[in-house]
């Protein structure tokens, strides 16, 4: 029997998980990005830090511990395999949102 959880999400992120392959990319950054680990690591990560707040006055406050944690969970992240070829990385996927706005007739802020 399938895991129908396990489907649906399969499902919803079908097209997020072939972009590395489609951009031609999966050969330097899959090992980094072929799965949602480094998500639900960062994840758990911040509620652990906010777990220790039992009380929010306001959603600003929220935001600034949210802050707090990403600044020092960041100490204890691991670097991205390949991490000084991001920049190829980032012109890729530039190119590609250039490609799909023209295609579709659609002019971008300040060209990019």
């Amino acid at each position: 029997m399938i895991n129908l959880l396990a489907a649906r999400s399969l499902e919803e992120g079908l097209e997020d998980i072939l972009t590395l392959h489609r951009l031609g990319l999966n050969v330097d950054f899959s090992k980094s990005f072929a799965t949602t680990n480094c998500i639900e690591n960062l994840n758990s990560q911040i509620e652990k830090y906010l777990n220790k707040v039992k009380y929010w006055k306001n959603s600003k406050e929220r935001y600034r511990w949210i802050a707090a944690a990403l600044l020092e969970i960041e100490l204890k992240m691991r670097k991205v395999n390949n991490f000084r070829i991001l920049n190829q990385m980032q012109k890729t996927i530039k190119e590609e949102i250039q490609k799909r706005t023209s295609q579709q007739g659609i002019s971008t802020r300040n060209g990019t």
